[in-house]
C-alpha cells in the first residue's frame, strides 16, 4: 500500500466518526425539541382558560393532581371521607365546588394522604399549588443532596422529563421518588432517616415497592424496622381520624378505579403518558388478561434482578437497579412516575462523564407520548430495562464516585496481585 493510501485511511475514519457524531447530536437535538414542544403544548392546553378554571380543552383543572388533592381535602372535611373512594360521587363533588364539567379522575391514594389533603384544602387553590410545587421541589433537592448525590445527578434527575410532568401536575411523585432513592442510598449509614423516608414515600406506595426487597437482601434491619414503624403510625393516625372502614373503602374503591383505567378498549386519551409493561403489551394488541400475565412475569423478573443486585454489596448498584425495576412491577405506572429512572440516568452521566447514551436515555420519557400517539405503540419500558442493565454493569462493583464516599456505605477497593499470583483487594 502506498504512503498516500496509508494517509487516506485515517482521513476516511476521521470523516466517518465526525459524521456519526453529527448524527448523534442531531438525534439528541431532535429529541430535545420534541420533548420541549410536547411539554409547552401540554402546558398551553392545561392553562388554556387561566388558573383555577377548568380548561375547555382538557376538561381538567390546570393544577391537575394538586387540584384533585385539594378537592379531596375539602370533601373529607365537609362530608364522609369514605366517599372519596366512590368515583362517581367524588366527581360530582368536584363538579359541584368548581361549578364546571370535569374529566373523571378518581381518588386512589391510601388513607394517610387524606390528612395531607385536609391541610392543603384550607389554602386557596392557586396559592397552594405554587407553595406545594416549591416545597416538593425543594425538599426533594435537600433529600437527594443529603444522600450524597452530586449536584449534577440531582439536577439531571429533577429536571428530567418525568419531573417536568410531575411538577407541572402538582404531583407527589417527584418527592416520593427522591425519598425512595435517598432511603436506598442511606440505609446502611443512616437507617433512621432512611426508614422515615420510606414511610413518607408510602403515600405513593407503588414507587417504593422494591425497597423492602433491597433491604432484606442487604440485611438493613434497622431501616426496615423504622420504615415499618413509620407506616404503622401513619396508618394508625388515619384509622383514628377516619375510622377502620376507610381501609375497606380504599381497597375496594382504588382497585375498582384502577381497573377502569387499565381495562377499557385500547387506546384511551391518557394512554400516551403510560410507562408500564402492561400498557406496552396492550399497545401491541394484547388482551387485558394476556397483558396482566406478561406484567406478572415482568414483576417477578424485577424482584429477582433487584435481589441479585442488592446482594452484590454496592448501594449504588442496588439503588440504581431498583429505581428502574420499580416501574416494571405495577401495571399502573405513568412516565411522570419515572423520576427515579431520571436520577439513575444522572448517575450514569456522572459515571461516564461523556457520551450520547445518558442524554438519549434522559430524553426518552419526554418523547414517549409523541411516539405513542404517532405510532400507536408504547416502548418506554424497553429503555427502562436497558438503563437498569447499564446501571448493573457500571455500578456492579465497588461504589463509584457518583456518591460522596462517606455516605456510600461501601469502601472503594482496588485489585492487586497477591503473593501467590491471585487477585487480592486493598482499600484505596
Amino acid at each position: 500500500m502506498s504512503e498516500r493510501n496509508i494517509r487516506f485511511v485515517p482521513s476516511v475514519q476521521r470523516y466517518y466518526h465526525a459524521i456519526i457524531r453529527l448524527l448523534q447530536i442531531g438525534l439528541l437535538l431532535f429529541m430535545l425539541f420534541v420533548s420541549v414542544f410536547t411539554m409547552v403544548l401540554s402546558l398551553k392546553q392545561q392553562w388554556h382558560d387561566g388558573p383555577s378554571r377548568v380548561s375547555s380543552i382538557t376538561h381538567r383543572m390546570p393544577e391537575l393532581d394538586y387540584a384533585l388533592l385539594w378537592a379531596a381535602g375539602k370533601m373529607a372535611v365537609a362530608e364522609d371521607a369514605n366517599q372519596l373512594y366512590d368515583g362517581p360521587r367524588f366527581l360530582a363533588w368536584r363538579e359541584k365546588i368548581l361549578k364546571s364539567n370535569l374529566f373523571r379522575l378518581d381518588w386512589i391514594y391510601p388513607p394517610p394522604m387524606i390528612a395531607l389533603a385536609m391541610l392543603v384544602a384550607n389554602v386557596p387553590l392557586l396559592l397552594g399549588y405554587i407553595v406545594w410545587t416549591v416545597l416538593i421541589s425543594g425538599i426533594a433537592t435537600l433529600v437527594l443532596r443529603g444522600s450524597g448525590l452530586s449536584w449534577r445527578v440531582v439536577l439531571l434527575g429533577l429536571f428530567g422529563p418525568p419531573t417536568w410532568r410531575g411538577i407541572m401536575s402538582g404531583q407527589y411523585a417527584p418527592l416520593a421518588a427522591a425519598l425512595v432513592m435517598a432511603g436506598l442510598l442511606r440505609a446502611r449509614k443512616a437507617p433512621v432517616p432512611a426508614g422515615i423516608y420510606l414511610a413518607f414515600a408510602s403515600l405513593k406506595p407503588h414507587l417504593g415497592v422494591l425497597v423492602p426487597i433491597v433491604w432484606i437482601a442487604q440485611r438493613r434491619w434497622a431501616a426496615f424496622a423504622i420504615a415499618t414503624t413509620g407506616i404503622a403510625i401513619l396508618a394508625t393516625i388515619s384509622t383514628f381520624l377516619f375510622g377502620i372502614e376507610i381501609w375497606s373503602a380504599f381497597l375496594h374503591g382504588s382497585s375498582t378505579s384502577v381497573r377502569l383505567l387499565l381495562e377499557p378498549k385500547f387506546p384511551e386519551a391518557y394512554w400516551g403518558g403510560t410507562a408500564s409493561v402492561y400498557w406496552m403489551v396492550r399497545s401491541f394488541g394484547a388482551s387485558p388478561s394476556a397483558s396482566y400475565g406478561v406484567q406478572f412475569l415482568a414483576a417477578l423478573a424485577a424482584v429477582v434482578v433487584t435481589w441479585a443486585a442488592a446482594r452484590r454489596g454496592s448501594e449504588a448498584a442496588a439503588a440504581a437497579v431498583a429505581a428502574c425495576a420499580i416501574s416494571l412491577v405495577s401495571p399502573y405506572f405513568y412516565y411522570s412516575d419515572l423520576v427515579g429512572y431520571s436520577l439513575v440516568v444522572g448517575m450514569l452521566a456522572e459515571r461516564r462523564k461523556s457520551g450520547i447514551l445518558p442524554m438519549f436515555l434522559w430524553l426518552c420519557p419526554g418523547i414517549s407520548t409523541a411516539f405513542a400517539v404517532l405510532t400507536g405503540r408504547q416502548l418506554l419500558p424497553v429503555f427502562v430495562v436497558y438503563a437498569a442493565a447499564v446501571a448493573w454493569r457500571d455500578f456492579g462493583g465497588p461504589t463509584p464516585r457518583i456518591l460522596h464516599n462517606k455516605e456510600s456505605g461501601v469502601t472503594p477497593v482496588k485489585r492487586t496481585v497477591g503473593p501467590s499470583g491471585t487477585n487480592a483487594e486493598a482499600p484505596l
